[in-house]
């Protein structure tokens, strides 16, 4: 899993990543981007698969 270099936005899974691993990322991203920033982050497109919620999506 990991930020997209070309579009930090764009999160990929490079290969072995998990849907919690990609939650887990997720938050990470909106939490360290509402700090730096005031920004929240809202995932779009719509995710594809089974997710469980964290809190981090809705």
């Amino acid at each position: 899993m990991g930020v997209y270099p070309k579009q930090a936005l764009v999160l990929v899974n490079w290969g072995s990543g998990t849907g919690p691993e990609l939650q887990e990322l997720v938050a990470l991203v909106q939490s360290r981007v509402l700090a730096q920033f005031g920004v929240h982050l809202e995932p779009e497109p719509n995710l594809v698969g089974m997710f469980e919620h964290r809190g981090a999506w809705r």
